[in-house]
């Protein structure tokens, strides 16, 4: 009898531990940073979460970051929210980004694609977070929507980073909360989890650092110094980069805004509106309202201090779906979308 006992829990035992072993290898814990670390076998960038970005929260609540959300409520609620990790960044997604915009007339899917392609320009200076309930804990009064859906009082929500460098989701905080995934506010990270910024607080720029980066492409620049014609006069303010470019036919001037690309030398140039002060300029108005102003329409790539190319690529009208205004001051026709113009002094 005292034999068959002692099998009987040194099977257990074994049980036991082959249960905790598997448990081990599904879930690594790391100590890198004060919160719990948890690596779980989830991927929310998955295909089969397709989702769009917006930077709409509600119908007329504007975000301060990017963010994708997912809702399936036979499987969960979700929102990967993109915090940015420097000022220029933090700034344009607040402040620049629906500059002269109509959320009321945004078009979802265009405006999804403009985000994916401007956070893909510098993605690791994002902070990438994913705020995760489970369908258990959803509840709905009509439907399955983000307006119909409200929190079970005992919802245990899932908090994960994004570790670029491992390509992995990483468990960092459950907690008891009712607040839907995507009201959430950049603050709310930075304030949580302040160890995941500040890796990234040295390479942040005031706007002086920012003027300074910038001060070669500040100027005037012509195809040729000698030759007097209007040039692009490239100015700065607070660091936001900005100038007036001619286009055909005569008399059409439009102000641009210059973005520069983080960590190359070299610009996106954008529309910002048209310049109505010069003479004739009310005889050749463009079609303004449906121009967008968050497609690239030009790049100047910097050669050295005194040489700049301009790449030329058009206005873009949203309503047509094309590329309207192919010629600029410096090219005579479509083909020749390119010009290197070179830094004058300017005359008095």
């Amino acid at each position: 009898m005292g034999m068959q006992l002692n099998k009987f829990f040194l099977i257990i035992l074994v049980l036991f531990s082959s249960c905790k072993g598997d448990a081990q290898e599904n879930y690594v814990v790391s100590k890198k940073t004060k919160q719990t670390v948890t690596t779980a076998g989830i991927n929310f960038f998955d295909k089969k979460y397709a989702a769009q970005y917006t930077m709409i929260i509600d119908e007329s609540t504007p975000a301060d970051h990017p963010i994708k959300t997912f809702l399936d409520c036979t499987d969960s609620y979700f929102t990967i929210h993109y915090i940015p990790k420097n000022q220029v960044l933090e700034d344009y997604w607040r402040n620049q980004y629906f500059k002269n915009k109509d959320i009321d007339k945004i078009n979802f899917e265009t405006e999804s694609k403009i985000i994916e392609k401007k956070i893909n320009e510098s993605s690791k200076n994002y902070a990438i977070f994913c705020y995760y309930v489970p369908s258990k804990f959803l509840k709905s009064n009509a439907g399955c929507s983000s307006e119909s859906v409200y929190l079970d009082n005992r919802t245990n929500a899932e908090i994960y980073y994004y570790d670029n460098q491992e390509n992995k989701w990483k468990l960092i905080k459950q907690k008891l909360s009712n607040i839907l995934p995507r009201i959430l506010e950049s603050k709310y990270f930075k304030t949580n989890f302040p160890s995941y910024f500040a890796q990234n607080k040295n390479q942040e720029k005031s706007y002086a650092e920012v003027e300074s980066d910038n001060k070669n492409i500040i100027g005037l620049w012509q195809l040729n110094c000698l030759i007097n014609n209007s040039g692009l006069y490239i100015s700065s303010n607070k660091g936001k980069l900005s100038g007036t470019l001619a286009l055909s036919p005569p008399a059409i001037f439009v102000d641009i805004t210059l973005e520069r690309n983080i960590g190359k030398e070299s610009y996106d140039i954008k529309y910002l509106s048209q310049d109505m002060s010069p003479p004739l300029a009310s005889e050749n108005i463009i079609d303004d309202k449906n121009i967008s102003k968050n497609e690239k329409i030009g790049e100047l790539l910097v050669k050295n201090n005194n040489e700049i190319e301009l790449v030329w690529y058009g206005l873009y009208n949203i309503n047509m779906k094309k590329r309207t205004h192919l010629i600029n001051q410096f090219s005579n026709n479509k083909s020749n979308n390119h010009a290197i113009l070179k830094k004058c002094i300017e005359k008095e």
